[in-house]
């Protein structure tokens, strides 16, 4: 018997990151790189011949270099993928980890954000979500439960309260959302391969997440700013909120849900 993980691994709650001046530099890349290896390194310890796919879930989606990465996994690069940042699972997927992940703003976590600067804030019906609550419920959808994430502290708090099942690496403790206790990178390194090896040898929960997500699912979106959610009114179905920031759409699922989620975030201060 063999094992199939998805790792989805974001860059603001690596080891060590701190400030967006860090994005796109050989260091971040490398600590980034390191991080998604020590979770590598304790799958293939109890499962040699497991399938382990990783997608580069920051930015423009090419942060990780391909030689950077354990030769053992697959590399799932680049923007414009249908599922973003958990694109590269499939019907074989037995569990997903979240490395790197950050908390949803207004929570005071480390460079906390939800897909975009753009978004002030994303709920599911009416409950308040980030990047961690929509990966996990898009994959909770197809059974494959998130199994491991890694972040700071105040992520870790909502790991426990939505994800129960789930264990959590802390990297750092937020001291502000630019600034945190950073913990020794080799210590957290081997802390995320001794997690992801005993989870590894562990059967895989059943994929909850806990949430309200009965269908159909409401989807609200608050931007920063009443321009941005004039420009997504223009979409088909999806109709201006209450408030002049914000816009709300109906979807008949959790897919559907999560890429109108996700492509809100494309609208970008430029555009206006």
């Amino acid at each position: 018997m063999s094992l199939n993980v998805f790792i989805s691994a974001d860059i603001e709650g690596i080891t060590g990151f701190v400030h967006p001046t860090q994005d796109e530099t050989d260091e971040a890349a490398r600590a980034m790189a390191a991080d998604v290896n020590a979770a590598i390194d304790g799958i293939f310890e109890i499962y040699p011949d497991a399938t382990v796919v990783v997608a580069d879930a920051h930015g423009r989606m090419r942060t990780i270099p391909q030689e950077g990465i354990d030769q053992r996994a697959t590399l799932v690069r680049g923007r414009g993928r249908p599922y973003g940042m958990v694109d590269g699972y499939d019907e074989t997927t037995d569990l997903a980890m979240f490395i790197g992940y950050h908390a949803r703003p207004g929570r005071g976590g480390v460079l906390e954000h939800t897909f975009s600067g753009s978004l002030a804030e994303v709920s599911i019906n009416g409950t308040p979500v980030g990047e961690l609550e929509l990966n996990a419920s898009l994959l909770a959808h197809h059974d494959i439960p998130v199994c491991l994430v890694t972040g700071d502290d105040v992520l870790a708090e909502t790991v426990g309260h939505r994800l129960p099942h789930a264990g959590a690496v802390i990297s750092k403790y937020a001291r502000g959302g630019r600034a945190a206790i950073c913990r020794p990178p080799e210590i957290v390194r081997e802390e995320i391969r001794q997690a992801a090896s005993d989870i590894a040898q562990t059967p895989p929960p059943t994929a909850t997440v806990e949430l309200p997500l009965d269908t159909p699912i409401d989807v609200d979106v608050r931007f920063q700013r009443s321009t941005h959610a004039e420009l997504a009114s223009l979409w088909p179905e999806v109709e201006l909120g209450e408030e002049s920031r914000s816009v709300h759409y109906r979807a008949p699922d959790m897919p559907t849900a999560y890429r109108f989620a996700y492509a809100t975030a494309t609208v970008r201060p430029r555009d206006v």
